[in-house]
Formats: C-alpha cells, structure tokens, sequence
C-alpha cells in the first residue's frame, strides 16, 4: 500500500518536473490571514487580505469581502468581492472580481475532510475596457495526523470562458497545487505551511511555472 502511494507521489513529482522544463519559472511568497465571523444561523462572513511578493515584479495585493451561507448537509453557497491591486505604485488596482460559489464538504472515514467548490468570476480587468468570465474547479483533502497537526492538499483549475477582446485567451488559464501542513490548537485558530505550485498557461508565448512558498492564518470567531 505504502509502496502503491510513494510511486504515485513519485510519478506526480516526474510530470511536475517535465512541465517544469518546458516552462519559464517563477517565484513568489504569498502570505495570507483569512479571519471569518459566525454571524448565526449558519451564516459566515469572511475576508481575505492576501500579500504577493514577486521577484523582478511588482508586489500584488489581494482582498476578498465574502458571505457564506451552510446547510447541515455539507453544502454552502457564497459570494464575494475580489479586489487585485499592484503595491507600486500605491495599491493600483489591477481588476475586480465580484464570483459566486458553491461548495460541497464531507467526512471520508470518520476524520478525513474531502472539500469540492466551483466558482465563477466575473473579472472586469482595468487594463481593457471589457470584462472576462472564469470558472474555478477546486477539491481539497484535509487528513489528520497526531496532535494539532493536518496535511492539506488541493487542486484547483482554471479556465477561462470570454471574448478575445476582454484581453484574455479562452480555455484552460492556469492550474494550481497545493501542498502542506495545518497546526489547529484548540479554539478558532490554525495557521497553513504550504508549497503552491502555479502553472500559467500563456498560449501565445512561453507557460509560466510559479513556485510559492505560503503561510496561511486563519482564525473564526462569534
């Protein structure tokens, strides 16, 4: 079993490399903090302040004002504004993002968490008059290990659904891996240690390969 597991791992690592050699790399730091109140009757509002730190480009800032409504079941629907600024000069907005959501959470085994979300965004880009639609596919695991601590690992795809004139190809955007590990003490605290792996699809000119080393905090609360 252990063996069947290690040589997957293995042939994911072997085709991450191989796309990695017919791309452009990049690296970025991202760190994020994502606090959410429980404002009742399984309603959620949260926000999310997100710091891009580029090399040889400008850092990015990213919030996000959501409200989440859940159902016992494991279902959620949500909506949001998103807002992407460039910190030089002075938080220049890059575009805005107003997305919808909706998302499926259940139990496999009794502990481990299975996460599946899609969402689209309705990206209106400054840089062009027009604006561009994008669906977002996600599923994330979450499984326990001894103590406090977690693995989380997630997949999310992106793909574009526009006009050439919005400024953005339609079809497949980018993807994006997700690798580390969660420390939840008791209360409504946990903090993310993550590697991202972004690959942008640019169509026209070289793909870009993102390594991202992250730190996510979250906190709930009400």
């Amino acid at each position: 079993m252990f063996a069947s597991k290690l040589g997957r791992f293995g042939l994911l690592v072997s085709v991450l490399c191989c796309l990695s050699a017919q791309a452009t790399d990049d690296f970025q730091v991202w760190a994020q903090a994502v606090p959410v109140y429980h404002a009742g009757s399984s309603v959620n509002v949260g926000a999310v302040v997100q710091w891009r730190l580029g090399r040889g480009t400008a850092d990015k800032l990213l919030t996000d004002i959501n409200v989440e409504k859940a159902w016992d079941s494991g279902f959620s629907l949500s909506g949001g504004l998103v807002t992407l600024s460039l910190t030089h000069p002075l938080f220049t907005a890059m575009e805005e993002r107003p997305w919808l959501g909706a998302q499926y959470r259940t139990t496999l085994g009794g502990k481990t968490v299975w996460i599946n979300r899609i969402r689209s965004e309705f990206r209106f880009l400054f840089a062009v008059p027009n604006m561009a639609l994008r669906l977002r596919f996600l599923s994330a695991v979450v499984c326990p290990l001894a103590g406090e601590w977690s693995v989380v690992t997630e997949e999310e795809l992106f793909v574009n659904a526009n006009t050439v004139s919005s400024g953005v190809i339609s079809g497949l955007g980018e993807n994006r891996f997700r690798l580390g590990f969660r420390y939840h003490p008791e209360g409504g605290f946990s903090v993310d240690f993550a590697y991202l792996n972004q690959w942008i699809f640019n169509h026209s000119s070289p793909n870009l390969m993102v390594h991202i080393p992250a730190l996510f905090l979250n906190y709930s609360f009400g």
